[in-house]
């Protein structure tokens, strides 16, 4: 399986917190409070690259896929990414390294990631 069982941490501890709060999602309507309103969209009326994730968690938490991508498609994709990490790591066969990803292509496939995403938004967010 693994060489280190110390690898598998963060990515469980990921899935916890992604349970976790699909859990809070599930019942988030019978909270007796909720977070407010998001700062970014009261001030400057458009959504931040986050806004809809709550609502795409309280969807994805009563089995409607379809109605958390369309709610905000990276939460989503995030909470799969969990999973996938999770199974991923449990999985794989002992062998050969992996060369590390360089920094500059993570850092530019984040900022096109969340660039997509938030185009999405703007365009596609119910209100």
């Amino acid at each position: 399986m693994m060489r280190s069982p110390k690898a598998i941490v963060p990515p469980l501890v990921t899935l916890g917190i992604v349970i976790v709060l699909l859990g809070i999602a599930r019942f988030y309507d019978r909270l007796p409070f909720h977070p407010p309103a998001c700062s970014f969209r009261v001030v400057f009326g458009i959504p931040c690259v986050g806004c809809g994730g709550t609502r795409a968690f309280m969807k994805l938490a009563h089995g409607d896929i379809m109605g958390a991508f369309a709610m905000n498609p990276l939460s989503t994709s995030l909470a799969f990414a969990a999973v996938i990490w999770v199974l991923t790591l449990l999985f794989r066969k002992e062998g050969k390294e992996r060369k590390p990803v360089k920094t500059s292509y993570w850092v530019g496939g984040t900022i096109l990631v969340l660039g997509a995403n938030w185009i999405y938004l703007l365009l596609y967010l119910p209100r």
